[in-house]
């Protein structure tokens, strides 16, 4: 079997090439593919520092390849990243869009956070309502994060039943 390198972080001419784990090689060739779940799970991989050593900057590279291949995760995740900074600068426009492109197609994770962009005016104009009906959409989802700032603003929470959540 030859062995599968992470080109992400190869750069000709400095050091080897870092061989992955045999676990990610099947991963690397989907998301080389144009697999965005395989792109993500590399990201994630590259965020938490499990699998492989924390580079926020592979991490960042790999969401943004998920996010434009159609991974909804992968675009909230990269919204996180412009958000917090992590493998890029900050930037709370480009989290917006991410956050709502990813929130548009029913993240309920970028629903979230889209909701809290609204209600702390980053990135996007404040705006109260626009915020609690996102919060709704992914409360609805059954994300208990969203539930929990909905009842910090005192919004009524209708708890949805398990056909509705799943």
């Amino acid at each position: 079997m030859t062995e599968v390198t992470n080109r992400i972080d190869y750069w000709p001419g400095v050091g080897e090439p870092t061989p992955l784990p045999a676990i990610l090689e099947d991963t690397l060739k989907r998301a080389e593919a144009g697999d965005g779940t395989a792109a993500r799970h590399l990201g994630d991989c590259y965020r938490e520092g499990n699998t492989l050593r924390c580079r926020p900057r592979q991490a960042y590279r790999w969401y943004v390849r998920g996010a434009f291949c159609g991974d909804l995760k992968a675009m909230n995740n990269l919204g996180v990243c412009y958000h917090n900074g992590f493998g890029c600068p900050v930037n709370f426009k480009q989290a917006v869009h991410w956050y709502q492109r990813g929130a548009n197609l029913g993240c309920q994770y970028a629903q979230e956070n889209l909701g809290h962009c609204l209600l702390k005016g980053m990135g996007i104009a404040k705006n109260r309502a626009l915020a609690i009906q996102w919060l709704q959409k992914a409360a609805a989802q059954g994300l208990e994060k969203a539930r929990d700032r909905m009842v910090e603003l005192g919004v009524a929470v209708e708890t949805p039943t398990k056909e509705e959540s799943s």
